[in-house]
């Protein structure tokens, strides 16, 4: 019985997620968000080049009925992370030997009417945090919003 149990922790150990990061920024709302979220983007404009990035949407806090909340974009490059054209597919490779490419999402092409987007697999997770730090730009120090994403591979 004790075997099986060190053979068990032993085989989970092989597994471990990978995370890296997207984005630490100070958040261009000036203040807390309302939300963050990302999504892989692949080069629509040149497929062939096979690049991919992540766009990270983050929506101001503030809010009026009569006018719609602030939204920022902001395209992040990760490196390992790319689009094949012949199989639709965006990918990240570690840059760690000997682990095996991922696919994090399925391209749809989309119709007349629906745009086309990456659909995720779930194997390439965003994991996002809003968190107040304190910053000294020589005069003051003022605490502000950080914006940060991670990507967490499977």
């Amino acid at each position: 019985m004790k075997i099986l149990i060190v053979i068990f922790f032993f085989g989970s150990a092989v597994h471990a997620e990978e995370v890296v990061k997207v984005l630490d920024q100070v958040s261009p709302t000036g203040g807390s968000p309302y939300s963050v979220s990302g999504k892989f983007v692949p080069n629509d404009q040149n497929k062939e080049l096979g690049r991919a990035w992540i766009e990270v949407e983050i929506v101001g806090d503030y809010y009026d009925a009569d006018l719609d909340r602030e939204i920022y974009k902001i395209s992040a490059n990760v490196p390992g992370l790319a689009f094949n054209p012949s199989a639709n597919t965006v990918t990240y490779q570690s840059k760690t030997a000997g682990k095996p490419r991922v696919i994090c999402g399925k391209f749809d092409s989309g119709n007349f009417f629906i745009q086309s987007s990456v659909k995720p697999t779930g194997r390439c997770q965003f994991i996002t945090k809003v968190e107040k730090r304190a910053v000294d730009d020589g005069h003051y120090i003022k605490d502000k919003a950080f914006v940060s994403v991670e990507m967490k591979i499977e």
